[in-house]
């Protein structure tokens, strides 16, 4: 969890390519490039080793938790393959909850953008628009036509770069 937020602050994965001697460091934004001279915070520093220290704890602390629960199950009587097997299968089922509720906060950021991409081209018609609101008369429409196909296009990318999630109809004909 440490290294998840260390790789956050720095941009870039934390790995032995990513060491780039004494006095340099990766800085956010810089996309891992080295920077002179700027060393970490000190109090960021002390409260990641302090997250990784409880991390640790807490890891041995499951890990002791597992093992005596194994042993208690044995002298009752259950067999340890039954044991890890049911701990796989718990595993597995955290697994399948966290995802789904990622998905679900994935589907729900999916269907606002969607919601302003359609807001936004609602408004991009009204001033594309030969009324009143709109920038030009009757020499405009080819112009028009020509953002009409532009936008079909844009909207593949959009919905094929939020991975499928979007509801836009990547089949449809451009308008």
């Amino acid at each position: 969890m440490a290294k998840l937020r260390a790789e956050a602050m720095v941009g870039a994965p934390i790995t032995p390519s990513t060491t780039f001697g004494p006095g340099t460091r990766a800085t956010p934004g810089s996309g891992g490039v080295p920077s002179q001279g700027q060393g970490p915070d000190a109090d960021e520093v002390k409260q990641l080793k302090l997250e990784l220290k409880e991390r640790k704890r807490q890891m041995h602390k499951m890990q002791e938790v597992y093992g005596r629960l194994k042993e208690k199950f044995v002298a009752a009587g259950g067999a340890a393959a039954a044991f890890d097997a049911q701990r796989d299968v718990t595993g597995l089922q955290y697994e399948l909850q966290f995802t789904e509720t990622k998905r679900a906060a994935e589907r729900k950021r999916a269907e606002q953008l969607s919601s302003d991409l359609g807001k936004a081209r609602k408004e991009l018609e009204s001033l594309r628009g030969d009324g009143p609101r709109g920038l030009g008369g009757a020499g405009n429409n080819a112009n028009a036509a020509a953002a009409d196909a532009n936008s079909a296009g844009f909207t593949k990318l959009s919905s094929s770069s939020l991975g499928g999630l979007a509801t836009v109809d990547e089949n449809a004909a451009p308008a």
